[in-house]
Order: structure tokens, then C-alpha cells, then sequence
């Protein structure tokens, strides 16, 4: 069933100028990376870091006004960032 929506949602996303999203269908259970609860998850990565935590506010935020999305969170640290 998720591989039906990353179809859906795969040209959806290549059609937002200055975004590149990879989708993936996480096994049910991981061994290494990163760990997350969510059935989504993005990482913004930049070079500029006070661009970058700006625009991973800005973007959650954004997130959080979609109806079809349930429990946006965040795991940025700006105090301690890695």
C-alpha cells in the first residue's frame, strides 16, 4: 500500500522547482540509520546554517497546515546541531 502513495506523491513532488524528495517504503523493522516513527521523512541539508534552520522552520510549519498530514514533528537541535 505505501508504494502506491510514494507513486502518487513521486511527480507531485518533482514538479516543485528547488526540491528534491526521496521517497521510500521503510522495512518493518530497521537495522541502522536513522530511526523515526513516522511513515515520512525528510532531510534538508544546506551549507548555510542559519539559512537552513530557517527554512526547516518555515517548512514544518507549512507541513503542519496540511490537512492530510497527522503529527509533524522535528528533530532539529539549534542549540546543539549536528
Amino acid at each position: 500500500m505505501r508504494m502506491r502513495w510514494i507513486e502518487e506523491l513521486r511527480p507531485k513532488f518533482a514538479r516543485l522547482p528547488g526540491l528534491r524528495v526521496f521517497l521510500q517504503n521503510p522495512p518493518p523493522i530497521q537495522i541502522g540509520g536513522q530511526q523515526s516513527r513516522s511513515a515520512y521523512q525528510f532531510t534538508l541539508r544546506g551549507s548555510d546554517t542559519a539559512e537552513l534552520y530557517a527554512s526547516a522552520q518555515s517548512f514544518e510549519a507549512r507541513l503542519r497546515e496540511l490537512a492530510s498530514l497527522r503529527d509533524v514533528t522535528s528533530d532539529l537541535q539549534i542549540r546543539t546541531p549536528r
